[in-house]
This record gives C-alpha cells, structure tokens and sequence, in this order.
C-alpha cells in the first residue's frame, strides 16, 4: 500500500482497503493504514473522515519522530480546518531532524 501511496495510485489503497482486515494490523500499522486513507479522504473532499483518521496517527508519528510525514498530515489539517496552529505544527516540523515513514518526499 505504500508504494501505491507513493506514486499516486490511491485507487489501488481504497480497493485493497476494503479487502482486508486492520484489526490484524499491529500498531504502526493501524497509523500507517490510517495515515494514507486520511490523505485520500482529503484529497476526496470528505474532510470530516479525513480529520478523524489523520487525528488518529498524529500522535504517534510525534512519537516516532515521523516529520515527513507529520508534514503532509499538519498540511491536510491546515486545509481541512482553517486553524492555523496545523500551519505553525507544519512549518516546525520542516525544521526537525527525525526521519520519513510513508512518504518518499516531504512538502
């Protein structure tokens, strides 16, 4: 799922999400599934799904130092909300040593 979240092919992560089952899913696995379905709710217009599934690996991703991603989720929150502490949480997140998760490139 990754590598289609990586190059675009969201088509391809709603299909096989609804193919599988997250509750065997680890941890990091549950935020990563969540992280990706959250973007694509973004990117869907469906911001109420997409804030509730991005709320929910935020955390963690703060937690493991995931700043690449940290800067996709905060940017989609920004959009999504209007509230500009996502934009603050974004900017500092650029400047953080830490390492990427999902995405192969931050924004």
């Amino acid at each position: 799922m990754i590598l289609y979240f990586n190059t675009g092919q969201y088509d391809k992560i709603v299909e096989i999400s609804e193919e599988i089952d997250i509750s065997l899913f680890n941890h990091r696995g549950k935020r990563e599934y969540e992280f990706m379905l959250g973007h694509i709710k973004y990117l869907q217009e469906e911001p109420f799904e997409a804030y509730n599934l991005l709320k929910k690996c935020e955390n963690y991703f703060l937690i493991h130092k995931y700043y690449g991603d940290l800067c996709m989720l905060y940017e989609d929150l920004y959009c999504i909300t209007d509230n500009p502490i996502y934009k603050k949480k974004k900017d500092e997140c650029k400047t953080k040593i830490g390492r990427k998760n999902i995405t192969t490139a931050s924004l």
